[in-house]
């Protein structure tokens, strides 16, 4: 999600979207740090000016091994459908 924000002053900018770990916020090719509301939406401080903000969905260390994890049970899961359907007609 991108977006540019033009402003006169200093200003507060609310993204509606939960946060959760992962999110990354670039404001003009810095990562800014984001505050979380009693909501849980993310909130960032943008000086006056023009900023172009990039909001980007990264994975974390643990849902990297959870995908894997799922992967691989849904690989073994398969296999042993595989080994039933071959037995039941041996």
């Amino acid at each position: 999600m991108s977006f540019v924000a033009i402003a006169s002053t200093d200003i507060n900018v609310i993204i509606n979207q939960l946060y959760f770990p992962g999110w990354v916020i670039k404001a003009n090719g810095k990562e800014i740090p984001v505050t979380i509301t009693s909501t849980g939406e993310m909130s960032l401080r943008l000086s006056s000016g023009t900023h172009i903000v990039n909001a980007v969905f990264r994975n974390t260390p643990i849902r990297i091994v959870g995908n894997m994890i799922t992967t691989l049970t849904g690989i073994t899961m398969l296999f042993v459908f595989i080994l039933q359907i071959r037995k039941n007609y041996v």
